[in-house]
């Protein structure tokens, strides 16, 4: 199984990755060429969040957790994470997770737009919490109205600090035609059925919505 990595980082201010002229666009053009020849590379995809302009979210895919630790140690690739740093205004966050089913998580980057929820527990999730996600999903597939396009959900392999929060976080990734799309399907049966047992256990909730751009 596939390991993705989700990364994120806030932008130095008045920075636009869209305009080909900056030098911006020319750092994240050079990170594009070097992370698709890393050994260990399956795919990725970058772009900014709907609800912070200023943020950069990337998502990558290597055969395992291994092989990203290695890119990371390579001199080569060293020298572009530090130029591309430039344009970024602190360390940002990374973690790690083994999305199931994986090929709807690839479906769900090529939505036209992708939401990312991390529920954040104090520890570990219950055990059986990722089966209620597959439910959810299933259930979600024969929603009438608005539904997730493809959806997948993994639990991280590191523990991630939130606020006052620190343990292994569940993420859950989907596919919408839209942000309202996803806000009716807020308003549905199967989200008000599901969510009471997704949120058993949860401390807290981070969600927001990327169109993502494959590199």
């Amino acid at each position: 199984m596939p390991t993705t990595e989700i990364a994120g980082f806030s932008l130095v201010r008045d920075v636009d990755i869209d305009d080909p002229d900056t030098d911006a666009a020319a750092r994240i053009q050079e990170w594009s060429e070097s992370i698709v020849q890393q050994e260990g590379h399956q795919e990725s995809w970058y772009g900014i969040v709907a609800e912070k302009k200023d943020e950069l979210v990337a998502v990558i895919t290597w055969d395992n957790i291994e092989a990203h630790i290695a890119t990371l140690r390579r001199p080569d690739y060293k020298a572009v994470a530090e130029r591309i740093s430039t344009i970024f205004s602190g360390p940002g966050y990374m973690h790690h997770i083994d999305f199931e089913p994986y090929e709807q998580l690839a479906k769900a980057m090529t939505a036209s737009m992708t939401e990312i929820a991390t529920f954040y527990f104090d520890d570990e999730p219950p055990d059986g919490y990722l089966d209620r996600f597959h439910q959810f999903c299933e259930a979600a597939a024969k929603e009438d109205g608005a539904r997730p396009l493809a959806a997948a959900a993994g639990i991280t392999h590191e523990e991630v600090e939130y606020e006052d929060i620190k343990g292994n976080a569940a993420v859950f990734v989907a596919g919408w035609e839209s942000i309202e799309a996803h806000m009716a399907f807020q308003g549905g049966k199967v989200f008000k059925e599901h969510m009471p047992g997704l949120m058993d256990g949860v401390e807290k909730v981070q969600m927001h919505h990327v169109s993502f751009r494959k590199v």
